[in-house]
């Protein structure tokens, strides 16, 4: 049977039930009508947005029980378009709850987008509730325009309720009786009385009426103190209290916790403790079922929300080199991918839950390009031509779900420098000849003007510096008077601020040589003082060449002179560089003369004589050909080299040798051509 009521009792007066919905509109309708326009406090903030999203739900439900459908309203915009709603005028005589708007038509979303902080409301449109979130996700406030602006309206289609007025008869409600049923049991004949009426007296026979069965009402579900949404995990747990908006009278609630396979229904006594993920459902069951159906059940979601622990960086080095520099940069974090921990229980998420973004800003506005986020997976290197003057990692852990709230930032500083080119060191002579000569020495600076100051420094042939650091400004000269053994020059480049740093030290080695030979201050001089000597001077320039570089010889050298001609003579013995055997030796080699012939072989055979103990070297010097055959003199060669002689030197002074070479050549040393 469906039953309905006039409409001229529609208009009259209101219903109980039309009263307790008309009152539970008037209190959304206030409370939105509290939304305001004016910037709070991101605390206060929280509190309007959790309000309104609560009294937009409640909205949602009262929408539903009234017979609208929210299953084509996708987005927010839909379903408050779908609020703003009143039922068509054609049903909305016979509808038996609220027909009107659900909220204020005034109502305005106001995007808040992802990039924004704080809190904003998000639709979710397979609960088909609004829910308040602080993550990094495209949401709305609520607002009222000012005025309504000529909005008018819109009527829809929502479906009948289950009891709605008359509209064809004149009582409460309309009903059509349904016929009776056959009956299967066996007819019972039933002995009657006949009473016969009073003469002249109309007989009169009353027709039986059967009154129409009541159509019970449902009683109201159960209201929750706390809405549907997601609270942080601190929150937990949380005192759920249920009340019943048809009064104590009309029934009892009943409960369960949606937490696990075992869950029971239970009666409501007070406060329920709610965890996070806890689905509470809940109905009225009634006390009179003569009179109320059991409420519809209703159900509440308490989900989390945990701020993610933020990331920490490591970088290979806090510094970076702008040409060719490479720093590791490595990312990590304690969040637990597969659950969240909350006390002894564990709270499943998703694959995917979050992920740890990053990005790299240059230090120097100008010196590199801001990369933007993006998503971290392994150690990566960060070369120093892409930020010439350092760069910042900034890294986040980042929330894909309602669960979580991004991380906080970590941040870590790389700084960058320019390591100084080496400078060149450029001199006038390769070698010193004679401890006379003087060198010229300038030095170049191949770094940009400004960026730093040149040094240098004076080393000995044993390598003590006789000078210090010097600042460089411009050439200097050094004789060899000063170093008779040689000396080295030692430059560098010094930054002249924090973005350089020092360049590599450089060297330039200038010895007193024998003919272009370097010493190893262990040496055996055989010297050629044959007749074809007196060409073109030659014997006086050995004497001056051997006088240098006795003189250069200090007290941890060590020598010997061999003179040859037809015969060879011993001029100086193996021994220390001391004076008197330096002045004894100088003094022996002023005073050769030139004559004879060229003997090769007794000459070496002298010097292996001399049992030279601790001699590394021979230079033989001659500017003729042998007078003796060659493969003695090349199997003497050998013979110095077995007893601990480690180069053999040769000088051809103006001829072109090739034994001579080839005495270089088994000798481990060099062969030098000094030219008349």
């Amino acid at each position: 049977m469906k039953i309905h009521v006039t409409q001229t009792q529609r208009s009259n007066a209101f219903t109980m039930v039309e009263m307790v919905l008309t009152v539970a509109v008037v209190a959304i309708l206030a409370l939105i009508g509290t939304v305001t326009i004016t910037t709070v406090k991101p605390a206060a903030e929280l509190s309007k947005i959790q309000s309104d999203t609560q009294v937009l739900n409640t909205a949602i439900k009262m929408y539903k029980h009234s017979g609208g459908d929210l299953s084509s309203a996708t987005t927010a915009g839909d379903v408050i378009a779908k609020l703003k709603t009143i039922r068509q005028k054609s049903t909305s005589q016979s509808f038996v709850g609220f027909t009107g708007s659900m909220i204020d038509s005034r109502l305005t979303l106001v995007p808040i987008p992802a990039t924004q902080k704080g809190a904003r409301a998000v639709y979710d449109n397979a609960a088909k509730r609004f829910y308040v979130t602080s993550n990094a996700v495209a949401g709305y406030r609520f607002d009222l325009l000012d005025q309504e602006n000529g909005v008018q309206q819109i009527e829809e289609s929502r479906a009948e309720s289950a009891l709605e007025y008359a509209v064809t008869s004149n009582w409460v409600w309309d009903y059509q009786d349904a016929p009776a049923p056959a009956r299967l049991d066996p007819t019972l004949v039933t002995k009657v009385t006949t009473i016969t009426p009073t003469p002249n007296a109309p007989e009169t026979v009353e027709t039986p009426t059967t009154p129409p069965s009541p159509v019970l009402a449902k009683l109201l579900p159960p209201t929750f103190s706390i809405p549907f949404g997601h609270y942080n995990l601190s929150d937990f747990p949380m005192a759920l209290i249920l009340n019943n908006p048809n009064g104590s009278s009309t029934g009892k609630i009943i409960y369960g916790i949606i937490s696990s396979e075992n869950w029971q229904w239970q009666e409501y006594t007070g406060p329920i403790n709610v965890g996070p993920s806890d689905k509470v459902l809940a109905f009225v069951e009634s006390a009179k079922p003569q009179e109320f159906h059991h409420s519809d059940p209703v159900d509440e979601y308490y989900d989390w929300i945990a701020t993610l622990g933020a990331p920490q960086i490591e970088v290979s080095s806090n510094e970076i080199e702008a040409r060719a520099g490479s720093v590791t940069v490595t990312i990590t974090h304690e969040n637990n991918p597969d659950y969240f921990q909350y006390g002894e229980k564990q709270l499943p998420i998703s694959s995917g839950s979050f992920q740890v973004e990053y990005k790299l800003i240059p230090l120097v506005a100008g010196e590199g390009t801001e990369t933007g986020w993006a998503t971290y997976s392994s150690p990566f290197d960060v070369g120093g031509p892409q930020f010439p003057k350092g760069f910042e990692v900034v890294s986040r852990v980042k929330s894909n779900t309602p669960n979580f709230i991004d991380s906080g930032e970590a941040n870590q500083s790389v700084s960058g420098y320019y390591k100084l080119d080496t400078p060149q060191i450029n001199s006038n002579k390769e070698f010193l000849t004679h401890v006379s000569e003087t060198a010229v020495i300038s030095i170049s600076n191949p770094n940009p003007p400004g960026s730093s100051q040149l040094v240098y420094q004076i080393l000995d042939h044993l390598g003590n510096s006789t000078t210090g650091w010097l600042d460089y400004s411009a050439s200097f000269s050094v004789s060899g008077n000063n170093f008779p053994r040689g000396f080295t020059i030692v430059s560098k480049a010094l930054p002249l601020n924090n973005y350089y740093r020092n360049s590599n030290e450089v060297n330039k080695i200038l010895q007193v040589q024998f003919y272009g030979i370097e010493l190893t201050g262990k040496t055996i001089f055989i010297l050629d003082s044959s007749g074809s000597m007196l060409t073109n001077a030659r014997i006086s320039r050995l004497k001056t060449a051997t006088v240098a570089v006795l003189s250069s010889f200090n007290t941890h050298d060590q020598f010997a002179i061999i003179d040859y001609d037809s015969t060879p003579k011993i001029l100086s013995t193996w021994g220390s560089s001391d004076s008197s055997r330096k002045t004894a030796a100088i003094n022996s080699v002023k005073s050769m003369i030139a004559s004879g012939g060229t003997m090769y072989n007794s000459a070496l055979l002298a010097a292996i004589s001399l049992n030279a103990v601790g001699a590394k070297q021979v230079i033989f010097l001659s500017d003729g050909l042998p007078n003796d055959a060659p493969n003695p003199i090349l199997q003497s060669v050998q013979n110095l080299l077995s007893i601990g002689i480690e180069r053999f030197d040769t000088i051809s002074l103006g001829v072109d040798s090739q034994i001579l070479k080839d005495m270089a050549s088994a000798g481990n040393g060099k062969n030098t051509i000094i030219n008349d």
